[in-house]
């Protein structure tokens, strides 16, 4: 049976290239896919990073924290702040802060968390409980 470790590194090798790739797409949907498949994934990965970093935390709160913090970056684009427009001069930069304020994204966030929330109930299938390592052992 594979970790649970294993399939939250294996789940990220994938959103990695995948929310990359967003940037690069020609096909069908190109518009979308560019400007907004990203904004779905963005949350997914920093969901699976903090249930790897605190295992403790629910799935829903994590979601939550995740939608919260997506939410306050894409804020962050209506201020032109010296260090977050130093980040925005390479491609690395603006996908980590972005480069530009849309209502928009704050729906693509949400549903990004939600099924960020999803896909780790199947494939972790075990949630984490209160108080309680996913080992067992408090």
């Amino acid at each position: 049976m594979m970790s649970r470790t294993l399939k939250i590194v294996l789940v990220l090798l994938i959103l990695v290239p995948l929310g990359f790739a967003t940037k690069f797409y020609h096909g069908p949907a190109a518009y979308w896919v560019n400007n907004y498949a990203g904004d779905v994934l963005y949350p997914m990965f920093w969901f699976f990073l903090l249930v790897a970093a605190f295992p403790k935390l629910s799935y829903k709160t994590t979601a939550w924290i995740v939608f919260l913090f997506s939410s306050a970056d894409e804020v962050s684009q209506l201020f032109q702040f010296p260090f977050l427009q130093f980040l925005r001069q390479s491609f690395i930069g603006r996908t980590i802060v972005g480069s530009g304020f849309q209502w928009a994204d704050f729906f693509y966030y949400a549903a990004g968390s939600f099924l960020a929330l999803l896909l780790a109930e199947i494939v972790l299938k075990n949630k984490p409980q209160a108080g309680r390592s996913q080992s067992g052992i408090v």
